[in-house]
């Protein structure tokens, strides 16, 4: 008998995102790929197409509020 998964599901965390005009590094000069990073995170995630996903935190701009 073939175990059947009950769902599938992802987790990530720390997802920095800067405005598209932003100059700023927050110190770290890596943070000018946090943008890229982000878009490659969502593309990973619809090709898996987990069924949910946590994220863990730091999501910290505004511009990302609900409405």
């Amino acid at each position: 008998m073939q175990d059947k998964l009950l769902f599938k599901f992802t987790v990530i965390a720390d997802t920095h995102i800067r405005l598209l005009d932003s100059a700023e590094e927050g110190g770290y000069p890596s943070n000018r790929l946090s943008n890229d990073r982000a878009k490659n995170i969502v593309q990973c995630l619809n090709r898996i197409k987990p069924d949910f996903v946590i994220h863990l935190g730091d999501l910290v701009r505004n511009i990302l509020s609900c409405r």
